[in-house]
């Protein structure tokens, strides 16, 4: 019920200016301004919101009964100071404005009092900021910066997925523009257009990656992210990132994503895709899984500089979850010949079953003899180049 609070008060300002916004003729001639001064202050309105119907009747030379409006709007006010409504303003962010009389603003003061204390909390702030409702600076000096924490990360996030869904439209329309165009040239251009919007596409995924493991605490699924979209491993950039949001980073948990993402990353398709869409190689695949990776992608990227864009398919990776560490005197932490023998039956099988049919070794080696003699030469040449650049022998 309370989360509901805050849109019917908008909606509640919205009708009353509306309201006098749509005065005719008519009305003002046989306006009650009584009746009208008490609506107003039942409602909390300013007593200068008289102004508004001044200007509107002046259109047709008619000027407001200013006694009797102000006679109903005292009236109306003191039915408004009330708890109830001054908890709804709080509840609802709004700012007081010390329209209530003394005798009754007590009584008013109290509820609202109780309304910022409810919409003061870290958690509503995340809320306010991911719907982009303004902050009108109400919290309390003990209360506003960890609000005011939640609430910047909250309008990061949702400017972030704005931003996200903007490239991907521009993505999808280069894309079209690519299937029907039959003009050589303009084809090139569209090429080097959707390479440039690739490079801004996984830029803001990266961002949003980061802002939604600050907003949900889900490290894991970040990590998985970041793994399977071949970035390198960034969890002390995300931890400090998210330390100004006043979040608490799961360094384990990204690290444990990450892990498995990247063992996903680093496969002969998502190689043929990085390299047809135009993606940069962040140097994250080791071992087998480089080469498998490296043979797509040198694929895929001759394909895209020879225009023949196909628009590659992302890979679909398996379904991972986390899944909870194993509690200390788990039996396989023991020592001994029979418990390590258990254990690897174990550890094989839940890395077969992380992987599809598709993606067993028998169809990675397919793969491989699928390049020819020459080129797994070069890859093993750039192999150990790098072993020899990481290892300072250069």
């Amino acid at each position: 019920m309370r989360k509901l609070i805050y849109p019917l008060m908008l909606l509640w300002l919205a009708s009353s200016i509306t309201g006098c916004a749509s005065m005719s003729k008519k009305d003002c001639e046989n306006a009650n301004w009584h009746a009208i001064g008490y609506n107003d202050g039942a409602r909390g309105i300013q007593p200068g919101h008289l102004n508004v119907y001044s200007q509107r009747c002046a259109e047709y030379k008619i000027v407001p009964d200013a006694g009797a409006y102000q006679a109903g709007w005292n009236e109306g006010i003191r039915s408004y100071c009330t708890s109830t409504n001054g908890y709804n303003a709080g509840a609802a962010g709004l700012a007081y404005n010390n329209i209530c009389p003394a005798d009754v603003a007590p009584t008013y003061l109290a509820g609202y009092r109780q309304g910022i204390d409810q919409y003061c909390t870290p958690d509503n702030g995340l809320r306010q900021g991911l719907r982009g409702y303004p902050y009108r600076g109400v919290c309390p000096e003990d209360m506003a910066d960890a609000f005011l924490q939640r609430y910047r990360l909250g309008r990061d996030v949702r400017r972030a997925r704005d931003e996200h869904q903007g490239i991907e439209y521009r993505l999808r329309k280069v894309r079209q523009a690519l299937a029907d165009t039959k003009d050589p040239k303009r084809y090139h251009e569209l090429l080097e257009h959707l390479a440039h919007l690739r490079h801004e596409d996984e830029h803001s995924e990266v961002t949003l990656t980061a802002l939604n493991a600050c907003t949900s605490d889900d490290w894991f699924n970040a990590g998985l992210s970041d793994g399977e979209d071949g970035q390198p491993y960034r969890a002390g950039a995300i931890a400090d990132l998210c330390r100004s949001y006043g979040s608490y980073p799961d360094l384990a948990g990204y690290r444990d994503g990450w892990q498995r993402g990247n063992v996903h990353y680093c496969s002969y398709d998502s190689g043929v895709y990085a390299g047809q869409v135009g993606l940069d190689y962040h140097d994250v695949c080791h071992g087998p899984g480089y080469l498998l990776f490296w043979g797509g992608y040198m694929q895929g990227l001759g394909l895209f500089r020879a225009g023949r864009y196909e628009g590659h398919a992302r890979p679909v990776y398996p379904h991972e979850t986390r899944r909870a560490p194993p509690p200390p005197h788990h039996k396989h932490r023991r020592q001994g010949k029979n418990s390590r023998q258990n254990h690897k039956p174990k550890a094989k099988q839940s890395e077969a079953a992380a992987k599809p049919v598709a993606e067993r070794p028998a169809e990675l080696r397919h793969r491989t003899r699928r390049m020819t003699k020459e080129q797994l030469r070069l890859l093993r040449e750039q192999e150990k180049k790098r072993r020899r650049r990481h290892s300072g022998e250069d």
